[in-house]
């Protein structure tokens, strides 16, 4: 499938409370991806999110990158403080990375998490210490992706059946990557 002209908007917790129309966009866009998993896995009961105070609340100090394809939301990635940490630390989780599955397989998760990196990268000087990007994953849906993506398993924590509406117990991998430099100087921030 070829993409049509797409528009990326970084969006805080806050530009997210701002925007009710973008936060309705991308709570539904979340749900309806995790409802429709990649890879021909059976689909999930329940929802990612079950208001949208769940998805601001995960989103905390961090940012989120909004892919719009003819002014609908279509990805999605966020970038937050690893365990607590701030916006100006080492370490920074990937989360909540999702393509509409009509969009899947086009190098939109991939774009929304470079832009969410370089939205940190960029505001971080040349000789900043390494920073290092971290993402939780069901191993059995996600795990080769984000292998083939540079991240390497930290940690594997088995989950039981029922949790996140999985029929049987599951893996979820803690992966790790260092990040790459920001190829521009310029500041990205909230539009």
């Amino acid at each position: 499938m070829t993409v049509a002209a797409r528009e990326t908007k970084f969006y805080t917790s806050e530009d997210l409370v701002n925007d009710p129309v973008v936060l309705e966009e991308l709570f539904n866009l979340v749900n309806k991806a995790f409802k429709n998993p990649p890879n021909g896995l059976k689909q999930v009961e329940g929802l990612r999110f079950e208001n949208y105070d769940e998805l601001l609340e995960r989103l905390g100090k961090g940012i989120c990158a909004v892919m719009f394809i003819q002014g609908a939301a279509v990805a999605s990635a966020s970038i937050i403080p690893w365990k607590g940490d701030s916006m100006d630390g080492d370490d920074f989780e990937i989360s909540a990375v999702v393509v509409d599955p009509e969009y899947r397989g086009t190098g939109l998760a991939e774009s929304s998490v470079s832009a969410v990196e370089d939205a940190v990268m960029s505001k971080r000087s040349s000789d900043a210490a390494d920073v290092r990007l971290w993402l939780k994953t069901a191993e059995a849906r996600n795990g080769p992706y984000w292998t083939r993506r540079g991240f390497a398993v930290k940690e594997n924590n088995v989950f039981p059946a029922g949790m996140w509406g999985m029929e049987h117990e599951f893996v979820i991998s803690t992966m790790c990557r260092l990040a790459r430099r920001a190829t521009s100087e310029k500041k990205v921030g909230a539009q």
